[in-house]
């Protein structure tokens, strides 16, 4: 946000050429874009890394039940319940 001031400003004391390009950009409100596209790729990087977790599922590993699911639901499994 502060470069934004100070490319808006002309605080930077940026090469001409540059000054416009990036005045352009703010114009444009590609800036904008830029940080929003950065929000979302940190969200995805926390959903790929932690999945169902998030919403308080457990991960899914042979051997622990998941969701009521017991090895006597899993077909060919004996029934040793009473």
């Amino acid at each position: 946000m502060i470069t934004h001031v100070n490319v808006r400003d002309g605080n930077l004391f940026l090469p001409r050429r540059v000054q416009v390009a990036l005045t352009g950009g703010i114009d444009a409100d590609l800036d904008v874009m830029a940080v929003t596209i950065w929000i979302l790729v940190v969200v995805l990087a926390v959903v790929l890394k932690y999945g169902w977790t998030l919403f308080g599922w457990r991960h899914f590993t042979v051997g622990v039940p998941m969701f009521g699911i017991t090895g006597a639901d899993v077909p060919g499994k004996r029934d040793l319940r009473p």
